[in-house]
């Protein structure tokens, strides 16, 4: 069985040079989606925007699973 993730968004969070100084938690890149993939797809993303951003010291995720209710 695969996971299916129904959406997703991504944020790269850090370090901003402006106006001569250095701003920290700055949002420097983001990848949102409300279109479905599977997990197994999207791990590979996730590896190459960490990879791309030298985002690799501290990842959060969250994540909520909903039970089908009837």
């Amino acid at each position: 069985m695969s996971i299916y993730v129904d959406k997703h968004d991504v944020k790269v969070v850090g370090s901003k040079y402006i106006n001569g100084k250095h701003k920290k938690d700055q949002v420097l890149a983001t990848h949102q989606s409300s279109e479905g993939i599977q997990l197994k797809k999207l791990i590979p993303m996730l590896e190459e925007i960490a990879d791309t951003h030298d985002a690799n010291h501290e990842i959060t995720i969250s994540i909520t699973m909903n039970q089908y209710q009837r």
